[in-house]
């Protein structure tokens, strides 16, 4: 872990952030539907879908209550003029499934069935170039987070096979993470070519708690248009995501991207089952995940979509391949 951090202080000293001396007032708020799903390239398996949706506010001078996130809570030392804050809600849903859907037996070697329905609440705070933000997960994991409700009801829609194992899921479990992530854009030039330009956005995070307990650094290298509007594509968290915002300058702009993340996890609740439950299903958790990613974003007036293609290496030590799946992103600024 010593070595991975030590990786993303290296790549600070490659770049500067934006040449930009303040943030811009930005007033309007954002609204984001991130639907996740590796059914947009195969079959269920492992992480087979996630659902959120999303508020951001738009942001405002550090009062009080600002100031005390931004130095007490997230210690951040600048100069308070040049920082901006938002709050954000959310409501998401994940699921994950073996590879085989048709068996009803506990299958000991694959990813165990699980589901995590949770509320999310964000403090984020802006300076030139950087963006970090901590948020407070809480809700539950098992049968009340009705994973297979949902699994059910899409595959009904879409004609899809039904999964017969789900009486084998993640027991009852009460699910609360608080996850801090940092955002930076490390380097960025112009391209001389119709407006176009480069940047690289470096992020680094850490996520503890009862469902996920991990480290990780990662970032994204994007080319395209305006790419100041903001910091990367919205995911369902924790992942090689953006800050959640943009702030257009023009009536349309567009960037494609590729990066990734390295991840050392110390505990996860869907392999590893719960902290405090010695019994159920799990399997032989790996300690280090990868995740590559690639896509395109494209902006038109208030609106923002984006799509992501994203690899993972295997997460357990029986899981036969790599996972691919997608990420579509919808935003709308009010």
């Amino acid at each position: 872990m010593k070595a991975i951090l030590a990786g993303g202080v290296a790549a600070l000293a490659l770049g500067t952030a934006s040449a930009q001396d303040v943030v811009a007032p930005d007033g309007r708020a954002t609204w984001t539907v991130a639907i996740e799903n590796d059914g947009y390239f195969g079959e269920d398996d492992n992480y087979t879908s996630g659902l959120r949706l999303g508020y951001l506010s738009g942001n405002e001078r550090l009062g009080r209550t600002g100031r005390f996130v931004a130095q007490r809570v997230l210690g951040l030392n600048g100069d308070p003029s040049k920082m901006r804050w938002r709050r954000g809600f959310s409501i998401a849903q994940e699921i994950y499934t073996p590879r085989d859907l048709e068996a009803s037996a506990l299958l000991p070697d694959q990813h165990p069935y699980g589901a995590y329905l949770y509320g999310e609440y964000t403090s984020l705070v802006e300076q030139p170039g950087r963006v970090d933000q901590i948020s407070v997960q809480m809700g539950v994991v098992g049968p009340q987070a009705l994973g297979e409700e949902t699994q059910d009801f899409t595959h009904s829609i879409t004609g899809r096979e039904k999964s017969n194992g789900w009486d084998n899921q993640i027991d009852t479990a009460v699910g609360l993470n608080v996850t801090y992530d940092q955002q930076r854009r490390i380097a960025h030039s112009g391209l001389g070519i119709l407006g176009m330009g480069w940047d690289c956005v470096w992020n680094m995070g850490f996520s503890a708690g009862t469902v996920k307990t991990a480290g990780r650094v990662g970032g994204n290298i994007r080319i395209g248009e305006n790419l100041t509007n903001g910091f990367g594509p919205p995911r369902v968290r924790p992942s090689t995501a953006g800050s959640g915002f943009f702030t257009p300058k023009d009536r349309r702009s567009w960037y494609i991207f590729a990066g990734g993340q390295v991840e050392a996890v110390a505990h996860n609740i869907f392999l590893d089952n719960s902290l405090f439950r010695d019994s159920g299903p799990s399997v032989e958790r790996r300690v280090i995940v990868g995740d590559t990613q690639g896509g395109v974003a494209l902006q038109m007036g208030s609106a923002q979509v984006t799509f992501t293609y994203v690899l993972r290496t295997r997460e357990f030590e029986a899981q036969q391949d790599s996972q691919k799946f997608g990420a579509l992103s919808i935003s709308r600024r009010f």
